[in-house]
């Protein structure tokens, strides 16, 4: 309860109660927003898992193609360039995994 006399005389009154006087209901209510706060973990836990699943499935799949590749010696290289020395020296550079060779020193019969 509280009351207020404003400066006419007039008197205001508030008064509340609670319906809930052993707080039965306050603790249902946070031991459900508990559990719902354990369910979302339990979403994002399962989320995660996938993802780390699907994450390691890929990583697996690129380790097989790979192998895959070495084995039977088909590779794609993809080479830009502005002539075909430029270009050239980019696919033996990627081809061999060594950097590309000085343009002095790199002779191309074409």
């Amino acid at each position: 309860l509280s009351y207020k006399v404003d400066e006419n005389g007039n008197i205001s009154v508030a008064i509340s109660g609670t319906n809930d006087p052993d707080g039965k209901i306050a603790k249902e209510n946070a031991e459900r927003k508990v559990k719902e706060n354990r369910e979302k973990e339990e979403k994002v836990k399962e989320k995660r898992a996938a993802k780390k699943a699907e994450e390691e499935k890929a990583a697996k799949q690129r380790a097989e193609k790979s192998a895959e590749r070495k084995e039977t010696g088909d590779y794609t290289l993809s080479i830009t360039g502005n002539d075909v020395k430029s270009m050239t020296q980019s696919l033996v550079a990627e081809s061999v995994s060594i950097s590309a060779p000085d343009r002095s020193s790199f002779d191309i019969k074409a």
